[in-house]
């Protein structure tokens, strides 16, 4: 019994501190983000929680499940990410994926098991519901604190240089924080009359959450947050209309005692309409923005369009976390002409619009029969008569619960959110199991095949379950590394440290293809290294780079196994090809352009893969195959300046100058404060013969880089040719200060001084004796 009572105990206090160090965990350092921090955070302790639950469930001897819909609709979440994932082909990208991404199997499967575990520990002490909401209130105390004195003391409060700008916080993005704070500026009017803050330090706490919130919502001043809170007031104002009507209250009294909660909604619904207005007269400080870009409800239709137009993908999506796969395929070529046209987009409009997209009808069906079952909870505590002690805590769940899952349709909502969403979800759960005893209960100890049967079936679906959190912190384990890496060669140019730590990342979760792409990349510079290196074996030193050579192609090829549909894994696998074409290593041209036919098979609307064949092409000559590749370019993306400078310099190079010279006033026009651009206008201009023209643009050229010497040096051949000798002297000294032991501008500045034409040649000396023959 002692045992038992230990197990519980530990996964009580699991799920305390879940709710109570969720607002404001983090680990202070620029490597580990928020989103990462809280995912352990949960990640950890749910799986504690839920292993110390099943541990005491087996010493008690059964195991009993709470007979409610929301818990059995919450479940098949992970099951139809699973059977999407599996019919799909099972990649990694889907069970696990990168960065904490939120749409795949392993953290669905986290979302559920933190439900299930707070409604299975809440059943049990329905206290623990008490210290449950407690704990979140105090935790979001000190987010709500630490926050507002942030907006005062930002420098002081930057945690070490960990939050960088005015809109970074220890929660989510701004926009995750102004749902938040929406979430407890509600909770402190609805549980003011609750059990939940009986005690005078309680109503404290309430009412400086309440402050705090508002000054919040004030500052982020999100449209769709007012509107959502309008309409959650107003669902309570005709809740409590019915209540009090249902009880026999007069219409005056029943108004009296409910119009709090509709000038509450009136009063948010001015605020979303009108808020800008007052917004503009907030101090500058406090005007605080932090730009979001997502697609629209149109693109995620338009996407979802292209997908289903297989009746197998129809059913099962394109696969959990594979939106950006579906959105490199088949975005809109319109994009191409936007600031946004490079962005990998993991989501669209929302979340769950987004699963629709990559679990097909049946993510879709399990999104909807959870929240039909939260809805319909909704309607039977409308309807039916509960607990006094227990109604109103059960309306503010019900409340908050829907309003964060509104979001989750019209919105990406962050880590915390999700997880605060599941876990007022299982508060749900424990509330209603609270009023109506119905539950089902599992023995363990039953001797027979069917009591067998079900001690397998707990541990094979526990050992499911329990499954997805630890292979969620490897992944996220193996990413801190790879981003450890990338902080510690940028502070120190370690190179060695770094190359170390990526290839922990690889060994804690080889599945990781970002991983095997920075073990690449650290692979590349570490080849540079040896070849630039002066001392040493030279035989040594063959070997060393060989081995090298051998391990980066064979991380490289690894991400290409982990995930062949990635367009950035074949990007990385052509740029490693085309970095050893120049050391003559054989196939590698072939290779490279293998590749990057690849990236355009899964990207065929994104140029870059065809502006880096062209060149590659280029680097061998091949000057007709870049042609056609950075035609292709600009015919995807009409303002795309690398390719009309590329253009102009192959046309330049095959004498067809005016095409040249227009594809460069075109680069240098969508590059207007880009010196090489204008250098390249004026270099072209002054071959072709047109002078003048040519000192336009290299003057441009000059007063964007006033050290630029190429440009300083044709601006004064161009100068020279136009007769203008004492600004082609001027311009010609100016290289020669910056380029004095350059024997070509010495020659030039000679003949300058000399009266002579700029290029002339050098006459020989007569007092140099010439060479005979006998």
């Amino acid at each position: 019994m002692r045992i038992q009572n230990t197990a519980d105990s530990v996964s009580r206090w699991c799920v305390l501190l879940i709710a109570g160090l969720l607002p404001f965990f983090v680990v202070p350092v620029v490597w580990v983000g928020v989103a990462q921090a809280k995912f352990i955070l949960i990640a950890l302790l749910a799986l504690t929680a839920l292993l110390s639950w099943l541990f005491a469930r087996f010493i008690e001897g059964f195991v009993r499940i709470p007979r409610k819909a929301i818990l059995f609709a919450g479940a098949l979440l992970p099951i139809a990410y699973g059977i999407s994932a599996f019919v799909t082909g099972g990649a990694w990208t889907s069970l696990v994926g990168t960065s904490v991404a939120q749409d795949t199997v392993v953290v669905v499967t986290v979302w559920f098991a933190l439900m299930a575990i707070v409604a299975f520990v809440s059943t049990r002490r329905p206290r623990s519901l008490l210290h449950i909401l407690r704990a979140f209130l105090v935790g979001s105390l000190i987010l709500v604190t630490f926050q507002v004195l942030r907006l005062a003391f930002p420098a002081v409060l930057s945690l070490g240089g960990f939050l960088s700008g005015n809109s970074s916080n220890i929660f989510g993005t701004w926009h995750d924080l102004g749902i938040l704070a929406g979430v407890l500026f509600f909770m402190a009017f609805s549980l003011w009359k609750t059990p939940v803050v009986s005690a005078l330090y309680w109503k404290a706490v309430l009412a400086l959450l309440g402050l705090g919130s508002i000054a919040l919502l004030i500052i982020i001043n999100a449209a769709d947050v007012w509107y959502a809170l309008a309409g959650l007031f107003l669902i309570f104002f005709i809740y409590h209309v019915f209540g009090y009507w249902r009880a026999g209250f007069s219409l005056g009294r029943v108004l009296t005692r409910s119009i709090l909660w509709i000038a509450l909604a009136i009063l948010m619904g001015v605020a979303g309409y009108w808020g800008q207005q007052y917004y503009s007269r907030l101090p500058a400080s406090l005007q605080i923005a932090q730009p979001e870009v997502r697609p629209s409800w149109q693109g995620t239709y338009l996407i979802g369009q292209k997908v289903f137009s297989n009746p197998k993908t129809f059913i099962v999506g394109s696969g959990p976390n594979t939106f950006t796969r579906s959105w490199n395929l088949f975005k809109p070529t319109g994009v191409n002409q936007t600031d946004f046209w490079n962005i990998d987009f993991n989501s669209g409009v929302g979340f769950i619009p987004t699963t629709f997209v990559t679990t097909g009808v049946l993510g879709i069906l399990a999104w909807a029969a959870l929240l039909l079952a939260l809805f319909w909870g909704i309607v039977r505590f409308v309807w039916g008569k509960s607990e006094q002690s227990t109604r109103t805590t059960l309306a503010t769940m019900l409340g908050v619960s829907a309003y964060i899952a509104a979001f989750q349709i019209m919105y990406i909502p962050g880590v915390a959110l999700s997880a605060l969403l599941f876990l007022f979800l299982g508060m749900v759960v424990a509330l209603q199991l609270a009023e109506e005893n119905q539950s089902i209960v599992l023995g363990l100890r039953a001797l027979g095949g069917a009591g067998i049967a079900r001690i397998i079936a707990l541990v094979v679906v526990v050992g499911l379950v329990s499954f997805a959190p630890i292979t969620a912190l490897r992944a996220t384990a193996s990413d801190l590394l790879i981003q450890r890496a990338g902080s510690v060669y940028t502070a120190s140019k370690d190179l060695q440290q770094a190359l170390k730590m990526v290839q922990q990342a690889v060994s804690v979760f080889p599945q990781n293809d970002v991983a095997q792409r920075a073990a690449v990349e650290i692979g590349l510079l570490q080849i540079a290294e040896l070849v630039n290196s002066k001392t040493g074996d030279e035989a040594t030193k063959k070997q060393q780079l060989q081995a090298e050579l051998e391990r980066t192609i064979s991380h490289g090829l690894s991400a290409i196994s982990i995930d062949a549909t990635n367009y950035q894994n074949w990007l990385e696998l052509a740029f490693l090809y085309q970095n050893l074409v120049g050391a003559g290593i054989e196939g590698a041209y072939d290779n490279a352009k293998e590749a990057y036919e690849r990236a355009i098979l899964q990207n065929p609307t994104n140029p870059l893969p065809q502006v880096r064949i062209a060149q590659l092409a280029i680097g061998r000559g091949d000057l007709s195959v870049a042609l056609q590749h950075l035609s292709k370019a600009i015919a995807l993306k009409p303002n795309l300046g690398a390719a009309y400078f590329l253009r102009s310099q192959i046309e330049a190079q095959q004498g067809t100058f005016p095409q040249g010279i227009e594809d460069a006033v075109i680069a240098a026009r969508l590059a207007t404060e880009d010196a090489l651009a204008w250098y390249n206008l004026g270099a072209i201009l002054y071959s072709a013969g047109s002078y003048d023209l040519a000192a336009q643009a290299l003057e441009k050229a000059v007063s964007l880089q006033n050290n630029y010497a190429n440009a300083i040096f044709i601006l004064g051949l161009s100068y020279d040719k136009l007769g203008r000798d004492d600004s082609a002297l001027a311009a010609i000294g100016a290289v020669a200060q910056l380029n004095p032991s350059d024997a070509t501008v010495q020659q030039v500045l000679t003949n300058l001084k000399a009266g002579k034409s700029a290029l002339e040649a050098p006459t020989p000396s007569k007092n140099v004796p010439q060479k005979t023959t006998k």
